[in-house]
């Protein structure tokens, strides 16, 4: 799938994965520009271990700062997903809840530990094999999200 712009106005062509997509503007258009591309995404994408980072809150200079490193590994058995986190400096895993992965979109739920009194819930989208997304920590008295990101660490 491709989007792309006719004369400022937005089109989308879909292909096969890998394939030639053409891209035609209505008759008498003299600008054809292409945007940006996208793979279909498939449910053992998100599968395997990542390298993850969290960062400050969203919309603050502090935001894409690396404050904690993380391994995140997701399975996949039949249509759903299990997971666990270990965050270098708490030196123990946890268990996920809530894994899902539809259309690109990872999110799940890290269940109350170590003085935590709430959930923390992320999302993020993954996009040429790299996860970008946010989290809330309710037990933190904020209820603005913070920044995370990741990739592949190994292969599934």
């Amino acid at each position: 799938k491709v989007t792309y712009s006719c004369n400022g106005q937005l089109a989308t062509a879909e292909g096969a994965e890998g394939a030639q997509v053409n891209l035609r503007c209505a008759p008498g258009s003299t600008s054809t520009t292409a945007i940006g591309t996208s793979t279909t995404q498939t449910a053992d994408d998100i599968v395997g271990t990542w390298d993850v980072y969290t960062g400050g809150l969203v919309g603050t200079p502090d935001e894409n700062t690396a404050h904690y490193h993380a391994t995140l590994v997701i399975r996949r058995d039949g249509s759903s997903y299990s997971g666990t986190i270990r965050f270098d400096d708490l030196a123990r895993t946890e268990n996920l809840t809530a894994i899902r992965y539809v259309g690109g979109e990872l999110t799940f739920t890290r269940p109350p530990l170590l003085g935590r009194r709430t959930d923390q819930h992320y999302d993020a989208a993954m996009r040429n094999n790299k996860l970008t997304g946010s989290f809330s920590d309710p037990s933190d008295g904020n209820s603005r999200p913070y920044k995370w990101w990741g990739t592949h660490s190994s292969s599934r």
